[in-house]
């Protein structure tokens, strides 16, 4: 679900406001679902934005 989202973007860069675009959900969504995304270890948080662990 995140990495086809990821993958459209150029760095591979995610912030609340184009998760809550791409995926279609309210941004309190987006937020809680970016948070879980970051405590699994699926991305990490750069400061506004989360990039995709490798």
């Amino acid at each position: 679900m995140v990495n086809p989202v990821l993958q459209r973007e150029d760095d591979l860069s995610l912030n609340e406001a184009i998760a809550e675009r791409k995926l279609g959900v309210s941004r309190k969504f987006a937020i809680a679902l970016l948070d879980h995304f970051d405590h699994t270890g699926v991305t990490t948080r750069v400061g506004d934005t989360r990039r995709l662990r490798s």
